[in-house]
């Protein structure tokens, strides 16, 4: 299966930043931290986030763009 990072998800929802953060109950840069990096996250929050998003937990990459693109890269040759 492949996966999307936490802000490729964010985009096709078609939310802003902003947006998401307000429903989570944080900042804006605070998301956007996590948006970078979301491996340090509480999976409370990463399933808050996710649902407001209408995915699921487990399509979403927990780490940056360019080893989600290598993750997918390495399944799609397996």
């Amino acid at each position: 299966m492949f996966q999307i990072t936490l802000k490729g998800a964010r985009e096709l929802s078609g939310f802003t930043t902003e947006e998401v953060a307000d429903h989570c109950g944080i900042c804006e840069d605070e998301y956007q931290a996590i948006e970078d990096d979301p491996s340090q996250t509480s999976l409370s929050l990463m399933l808050k986030i996710t649902v407001f998003l209408g995915s699921q937990l487990s399509l979403i990459y927990p780490g940056n763009k360019v080893d989600c693109v290598n993750h997918n890269r390495l399944r799609s040759i397996t």
